[in-house]
């Protein structure tokens, strides 16, 4: 159900994935938790059954709610603060929450 004939990763999975890490990361500074109002997805590069992804997110307070940016990137973009600089994400998402 998550991945499509040629073993790639349904584009609805990416919401929902960082919808997850972004209610968790809300969570650990004492935020209550909320869901998803609004979300812009920008796909760069298919990923595949079985790859390895990390999630690299902020969040911003934005009036009574949170805005979250991030991206999907493989792991070996976290190995210093300049590769992360010069990655290139799979997906990148801005997402509105509360």
């Amino acid at each position: 159900a998550h991945t499509d004939s040629n073993q790639h990763v349904n584009s609805l999975v990416y919401p929902r994935l960082f919808e997850e890490a972004a209610v968790r990361r809300l969570a650990e500074h004492g935020a209550p938790a909320t869901l998803a109002r609004e979300v812009e997805l920008l796909y760069r590069k298919p990923s595949f059954a079985g790859e390895r992804l990390v999630i690299v997110l902020r969040a911003y307070r934005d009036g009574a709610g949170y805005l979250v940016t991030g991206a999907f990137y493989p792991p070996s973009a976290l190995a210093t603060a300049t590769s992360l600089a010069a990655a290139r994400p799979h997906c990148a998402v801005r997402m509105r929450l509360g």
